[in-house]
């Protein structure tokens, strides 16, 4: 998973970084917070479905 940060002043991108990060991390915390398996938390995030 990738995560893009862009700091624009007066309409201008003055900074750009990309980060990547643990998707597995954030897949597992889904996972355990919502009582989801594996494959349904894969799923719902792919799809936006979280509160």
């Amino acid at each position: 998973m990738m995560t893009t940060l862009n700091v624009i002043l007066h309409d201008k991108t003055i900074y750009t970084q990309e980060q990547t990060f643990g998707g597995n991390a954030l897949s597992e915390e889904v996972h355990r917070r919502f009582g989801l398996s594996a494959v349904e938390a894969e799923t719902t995030m792919k799809r936006s479905g979280l509160p």
